[in-house]
């Protein structure tokens, strides 16, 4: 039986994640690390524990107990806006180096991160993962791309036979999503007549529905047992204005104030490829964009 940890459980892609295995047939028991009691699932192959990844004994008796194989590491400091450039994020590359060594310590088979395309080099608009070079901008970026480097010397360096799978997670929306997150807040903001100060009009990024995401993370625990880096996000991409003026029209909204141009964030045009995604984990992520939108509607 596979014995599944998951850290930020209680997170946007955590819940999402408990929800997909919920549904799935997979054999497994799994311990959600979570920061509130939140949940109603019932399903006893989920136990729920609340944890502070800081609180070193408490993370170190909860996995010496479960010994799991598996370890989905979700949790950071994501506070929209804020987490960029915020020194959380040094705190939280160092608990999850620790996470990383107790979890290898403890006969760990197969470590799960959450990566990010914020550790490429963006300048050339597009973000592919044999080509395009790891040179991240943002503090974010950097102490992502860091644990990433680090986890894999330390394997070396000590012989651990974890696999260790790093997705570089893109853009996506859906339940549970944070309200200051882009989609949901240009469906706040159109709803109730406020002003989105936005980039340009022509502002292009692959946004996808988070159950694809946790598809494919399902499909990791299934497939992955040998170390792979690849890009987890959705190929097909949809500028700032058609998603607006989609909204607009599922909401039966004339006029939307939208302020194009307030940010300058470059490039304007972001492509994101995904060969391996679709060659080695077997997920493709269709163009379903607009049905999802208006399901979240």
């Amino acid at each position: 039986m596979l014995r599944i940890m998951i850290t930020g459980a209680s997170g946007f892609f955590g819940r999402n994640l408990i929800s997909e295995l919920a549904n799935s047939t997979l054999d497994f028991c799994a311990l959600c690390t979570i920061n509130q009691q939140s949940f109603s699932i019932t399903d006893e192959r989920f136990r729920f524990e609340k944890c502070d990844l800081f609180d070193v004994k408490r993370t170190r008796d909860l996995i010496e107990t479960f010994k799991p194989t598996h370890l989905i590491h979700l949790a950071w400091y994501v506070v929209p806006g804020d987490f960029w450039n915020s020194n959380e994020n040094f705190k939280w590359l160092q608990v999850s180096l620790d996470l990383f060594k107790l979890f290898c310590e403890n006969g760990g088979n197969v470590f799960i991160g959450a990566g990010t395309l914020s550790e490429y080099d963006w300048a050339g608009g597009v973000l592919n993962e044999a080509k395009t070079p790891v040179n991240p901008s943002s503090v974010y970026g950097k102490c992502k791309a860091s644990l990433h480097k680090t986890i894999r010397q330390m394997k070396s360096d000590c012989g651990y036979k974890t696999a260790i799978i790093w997705p570089r997670i893109g853009y996506f929306f859906g339940e549970y999503e944070p309200k200051e997150k882009l989609i949901s807040k240009i469906i706040y903001y159109v709803k109730n007549g406020l002003t989105l100060d936005l980039a340009t009009r022509k502002f292009a990024r692959p946004y996808a529905h988070v159950k694809y995401l946790s598809k494919a993370f399902v499909k990791m625990i299934q497939c992955c047992n040998a170390d792979m880096i690849f890009n987890m996000s959705s190929s097909f991409l949809h500028d700032l204005e058609t998603i607006i003026n989609f909204i607009k029209n599922c909401l039966h909204i004339d006029q939307a104030n939208v302020n194009y141009g307030a940010f300058d964030v470059q490039p304007e045009v972001l492509h994101v490829t995904n060969d391996v995604l679709k060659d080695k984990i077997g997920m493709e992520i269709p163009d379903t964009i607009f049905e999802d939108i208006r399901s979240v509607i």
